[in-house]
């Protein structure tokens, strides 16, 4: 588990909000279609051990600003996923603003201890992010809402990049998954 004071921001296989979009994406029909998958924030590579313990091995970008977190992250990848993995030491904004591949699913987990930066929700962000998706694909955003105003702003910026918007909430913890 890799956490602070006031965030877990990893969990291996039980991290709660993957497996929460996994579940209402119904990954495990999925599964053959997701071929490249994209993570924005690493952790500790919760979503490659999820993946893998659903035996799903994708081919995996995991990008990370943090060069501890991203060594601590390659300690815990599965040895049956190992080879499907592209570590990358870099700032998610400027790897999504130059990177020219294509994704099934992207995944954006970007938090400052209990603050996501307010880059993430920029319609840039947000564009590039749908840009980098293959139709039909999947953008996974975790979030954490400090209020009730907040969710609702969050929302009226996805909804104006994006038509299919779910959302899960648990705490103050809230997944929006979005099919394109």
């Amino acid at each position: 588990m890799l956490g602070t004071n006031d965030a877990i921001y990893s969990d291996g296989e039980k991290y709660r909000p993957l497996l929460a979009a996994f579940k209402l994406m119904q990954l495990e029909h999925l599964g053959p279609s997701i071929k490249q998958v994209l993570v924005l924030g690493t952790g500790l590579a919760s979503v490659i051990n999820i993946l893998d313990k659903m035996g799903l091995h994708p081919q995996c970008t995991l990008v990370d600003i943090d060069p501890v977190v991203l060594g601590w992250a390659q300690e815990f990848v599965p040895t049956s996923s190992s080879g499907n993995v592209q570590w990358i030491h870099r700032d998610a904004f400027q790897f999504i603003e130059t990177d020219s591949h294509k994704y099934d699913l992207i995944i954006v987990d970007i938090f400052l201890g209990r603050k996501v930066p307010a880059k993430v929700l920029s319609p840039e962000f947000l564009a590039q992010c749908k840009e980098h998706l293959q139709a039909p694909g999947w953008l996974v955003l975790n979030y954490m809402v400090q209020s009730l105003d907040e969710e609702n702003d969050v929302t009226s910026r996805l909804e104006k990049v994006f038509a299919q918007i779910r959302v899960i909430r648990f705490g103050f913890n809230r997944v929006f998954v979005i099919k394109v």
